[in-house]
């Protein structure tokens, strides 16, 4: 059985440039950019729609299907650290801390069941 490729990468749109060099530079997604183009094009293009934004990024963090072999260590390290730094610092109101929020610096009160 013939090993299934990859889409083929396409390059970077003149949309996503930008929205790289606006990132800081320890979030920006070097790895990604470079493997991974057509994701980082989606991130551009979704950057000023919050929940669909999130909702991207988990789809790519989380396999859902249940048939995907998953990122690499340092690309989903990537991902993981743009979605960080989206709830964190962009759209904080998208975050629910479970038990602490480093924002606050105080616990959550867990919900009763």
């Amino acid at each position: 059985m013939e090993e299934k490729k990859p889409p083929k990468e396409e390059k970077l749109s003149a949309a996503a440039e930008g929205w790289l060099t606006n990132l800081p530079d320890d979030i920006r997604p070097n790895a990604v950019q470079e493997q991974y183009p057509r994701l980082v094009n989606k991130m551009a293009s979704l950057w000023k729609h919050p929940d669909e934004f999130v909702e991207y990024l988990d789809e790519l963090l989380v396999d859902k299907r249940g048939d995907r072999s998953g990122f690499p260590m340092k690309i989903a390290l990537e991902i993981a650290t743009i979605k960080d730094h989206y709830e964190m610092n962009v759209h904080p109101e998208m975050t629910k801390a479970y038990l602490w929020d480093p924002r606050q610096g105080t616990t959550t009160p867990k919900k009763k069941k």
